[in-house]
Formats: structure tokens, C-alpha cells, sequence
């Protein structure tokens, strides 16, 4: 122990002797109380190093006492700051919830605006393709039927003018074949004209040289009988 002699612990607290005047075993009394002294000396040293240490031990514990409570005050101000954090971080985190709640609500209400509106746009662009559709399709149908008509009359005109040049044509046929005919028959009269003519021009010119030698012979004879 510090502060404490314990030497003297280790040393005998008597020493015998045999003392030969005495005829028996003597023990040095000097000693004894020389070491006896110390003993209650370092007794007193050790009960004041004891008293000192318990002393020392119950500074150390009140001091760790102290550390600890002071530990205990920061860990519970620690905890209290730490709840009070997370109150705040909390409620912070609750109104930023609010918040992005509420951005949010309203994000959807936009969108479904946006969406209504879309729609109803979609809604009106599809209503007036249809009524475009249906007006293209009533036009068509107009134009399909005036072409249609217009096809039928020109089919009509192309019939009535087929018939017009149809019956012009067999007029003109008719026409052509009373040409003809009026035409063969005129060659045939001009034939038969000049067959005619040429049987009195063949007779006359017969008749003629006939005449020719009659008076050829006449005259001959006439020579003859002159002659003769």
C-alpha cells in the first residue's frame, strides 16, 4: 500500500534467545516493542491511507456521480434536444406532406382540368371531323348525283344525237340509194339513149351506103349505058 511501510510486516515480532544466566529462553523486549511501535505506527498509516483512499474513492464517486448525473442531464437534454428535433423535423415533414399534398391535390386538379379540357377539345375536334365529314360526304353525294345526272344526260344527248345521226345516216343511206338508183336508171336511159341512137345512126348510115351504092350503081349503069 502507498504511504504504508510494510517491510515491518514481513519482519518477526519477537526475537528468542536462550539466555544461558537465566538457564532458559529469553526473548529481546526492546525489539519486540520496536516492532510492535512500527506496527501501530503503520496501522495508523494504513488506517489513514484507508481513510485517505475512501476519502479519494468517495470524491472519485461523487465525482463519477456527478459525471454520471451531468452524463444523464446531457443524455436527457440530448434526448429532450433529439425529441424536440424530431417534433420539429415532424412537423416540418408534416407540413411539408401538407404542402406537397396540397401541390400535389392541386397538380391533379390542373391535370384533370387539363384532361377535361383536352377531352372537350377532342370532343369538339371529333364533332365538327363528323360534321365536316358529314358535309363532304352530303357535297359528295350531291356531286356524285349531279355527275351522275350530268352522265345521264349527256348519255341521253350522246343517245339522242346516236338517233339523229342514226336516222341522218339512213336518210343518207336512202338519199344515197335513190341517187343511185336515180343514177342507174338515168345510165340506163342514157344507155338504152345511145344504144337507140346508135341503132338509127348504124340504120341511117346503112341506109345511106345503101343509097351511096344504089346511086353508085345507078350511075355505074348510067356510065354503062352511056358508054354502051
Amino acid at each position: 500500500m502507498e504511504g504504508v511501510n510494510t517491510v515491518i510486516f514481513n519482519q518477526p515480532i519477537a526475537k528468542l534467545r536462550y539466555d544461558s544466566d537465566l538457564d532458559d529462553i529469553d526473548y529481546d523486549t526492546d525489539y519486540t516493542k520496536s516492532v510492535q511501535a512500527a506496527f501501530k505506527e503503520a496501522e495508523a498509516n494504513a488506517r489513514e491511507e484507508m481513510k485517505k483512499r475512501e476519502e479519494e474513492l468517495n470524491q472519485q464517486r461523487e465525482a463519477e456521480a456527478a459525471q454520471a448525473a451531468a452524463a444523464a442531464q446531457a443524455e436527457a437534454d440530448e434526448r429532450k434536444r433529439l425529441e424536440e428535433e424530431a417534433k420539429l423535423k415532424a412537423k416540418e415533414e408534416e407540413e411539408k406532406r401538407k404542402a406537397e399534398e396540397a401541390l400535389e391535390k392541386k397538380r391533379q386538379e390542373e391535370e384533370l382540368a387539363k384532361k377535361k379540357q383536352e377531352e372537350e377539345e377532342l370532343a369538339k375536334k371529333a364533332k365538327e371531323e363528323e360534321e365536316k365529314r358529314k358535309a363532304e360526304e352530303a357535297l359528295e353525294k350531291k356531286r356524285q348525283e349531279e355527275e351522275l345526272a350530268k352522265k345521264k344526260q349527256e348519255e341521253e344527248e350522246l343517245a339522242k344525237k346516236a338517233k339523229e345521226e342514226e336516222e341522218k345516216r339512213k336518210a343518207e343511206e336512202a338519199l344515197e340509194k335513190k341517187r343511185q338508183e336515180e343514177e342507174l336508171a338515168k345510165k340506163k336511159q342514157e344507155e338504152e339513149e345511145l344504144a337507140k341512137q346508135a341503132k338509127e345512126e348504124e340504120k341511117a348510115q346503112a341506109e345511106a351506103e345503101k343509097k351511096r351504092q344504089e346511086e353508085e350503081l345507078a350511075k355505074k349503069k348510067q356510065e354503062e349505058e352511056e358508054l354502051a
